[in-house]
């Protein structure tokens, strides 16, 4: 008879509603968050050190006290320190480090260039080894002395920075940044005889006077610096000697580049 009164009393139980169960998540999650704050904040930091960025990330929506504290400079300082610590050209935007962070790796996937970046320094370069001899034994990077350093004016002009090293007179040569019209002219050429060019957004193209040379594409390596390559030479936002140690180690964004540079595996293998 017991048993049975027992039963009656559980079959009139109300079941818990979604709300109910929802409410105690909750407070569970709060519990935990109270338990957390109460560790030392430079232990809690080293804690979260361990979290990859995307979980950092989810970490605000569990309570207040996270959605403070992953606001907090302190949280990403050590993030965009490590990140930051190899990166060529890093663009550096936002009003908190968080946001900085997270721009900055937006922008290292981009693989176009502005012009203000392909004017603001100097570029390493040289010929590839796959121009022939005649080139090659002009070619200092080819006998392990500096290469080349050139520079692409605001004005559309080339400037050499190592005039010594030159073979050509490349302070007379001009520079057009395409932007992907098909219509877009040289307009350093003769009025008269203007032709236009269909090149991919972003391409590079040298001109002597009428003459274009090969063009050059822009591409983005992991320690976000830039490359600028041709057929026939390819150009460094950074020290070549630094671009060779990228290939020689396996890095993929290099090696994209360096299987068809043939000047960084005659250098290397040779020594």
């Amino acid at each position: 008879q017991q048993h049975q009164h027992q039963h009656q009393h559980d079959s009139s139980a109300e079941p818990i509603s979604g709300n109910e169960i929802t409410q105690k998540k909750r407070q569970k999650v709060d519990e935990d968050c109270m338990i957390t704050s109460r560790l030392q904040r430079g232990l809690l930091l080293q804690i979260i050190d361990y979290l990859h960025t995307e979980e950092l990330l989810r970490l605000p929506i569990t309570c207040r006290f996270f959605h403070r504290l992953v606001s907090s400079d302190d949280v990403w300082s050590p993030r965009v320190n490590v990140l930051f610590t190899d990166k060529k050209h890093v663009f550096r935007k936002g009003d908190t480090l968080k946001e900085v962070l997270m721009n900055a790796t937006v922008d290292g996937k981009r693989e176009y260039i502005t012009e203000h970046e392909l004017t603001r320094g100097h570029w390493e370069m040289t010929y590839k080894a796959s121009m022939g001899s005649e080139f090659s034994s002009l070619e200092p990077f080819f006998h392990r002395k500096p290469p080349r350093r050139r520079r692409f004016l605001r004005s559309g002009r080339i400037q050499s920075l190592t005039p010594s090293l030159e073979p050509f007179g490349v302070n007379n040569w001009q520079w057009i940044l395409r932007d992907g019209d098909p219509e877009m002219k040289n307009y350093f050429q003769d009025e008269f005889d203007i032709a236009p060019r269909r090149d991919p957004k972003g391409t590079l193209v040298l001109y002597w006077g009428q003459m274009a040379f090969p063009p050059l594409a822009v591409k983005r390596l992991s320690n976000w610096g830039w490359i600028l390559e041709s057929t026939a030479v390819i150009f460094c936002s950074f020290p070549l000697e630094e671009f060779v140690k990228m290939v020689v180690a396996g890095e993929p964004s290099a090696q994209r580049i360096g299987n068809i540079f043939p000047a960084v595996r005659s250098r290397n293998t040779s020594e």
